[in-house]
């Protein structure tokens, strides 16, 4: 990966390492990160939608919005292997994985660059959702509890 380092290599690994969604990963700026405190802030998703507005000739546009439940918006601690690729990349009040202001990669196109990662090195039958459930199981095989923090979660969120 040292030798392939991208911003494409540092999406994957932000995922892998995070348990990000790719709607996540493509809505993330380096606006959200706080290197000081070794964090970052999940606060918006990306996603393509289909355009019902019959008058416009695109049949569908990206939105960026706040993920749709309030759990969702969280922080999320960065991984100390992380550190070093992120601090190359930072490009100030720029997109993560375009490393531009005003440009985005959107959902479609970075499952395309994975799928050509995974091509390269001989995977088959892996997607980039993919990636979530190998965090996933990380945190079991290293004894987080995943169900006692789900059931925590949802309880706090009915009490309000």
């Amino acid at each position: 990966m040292k030798n392939h380092f991208d911003l494409t290599a540092l999406g994957i690994l932000l995922s892998l390492f995070t348990g990000l969604r790719i709607g996540e990963l493509c809505a993330l700026k380096w606006s959200d990160f706080s290197i000081g405190d070794k964090e970052f802030r999940v606060q918006r998703t990306m996603q393509r939608l289909h355009n019902l507005n019959e008058d416009t000739p695109r049949k569908t546009f990206i939105e960026i919005d706040t993920p749709k439940s309030p759990s969702s918006v969280r922080k999320i601690p960065i991984p100390a292997e992380l550190m070093k690729f992120l601090q190359t990349a930072y490009v100030k009040n720029a997109y993560v994985l375009s490393g531009s202001e005003n440009k985005f990669v959107e959902p479609r196109t970075l499952e395309n660059r994975f799928k050509r990662v995974l091509k390269k090195c001989g995977i088959e039958k892996f997607n980039f959702h993919m990636l979530r459930h190998s965090f996933a199981t990380k945190c079991v095989e290293l004894g987080f509890d995943i169900k006692h923090k789900i059931f925590e979660r949802n309880f706090r969120t009915r009490q309000r």
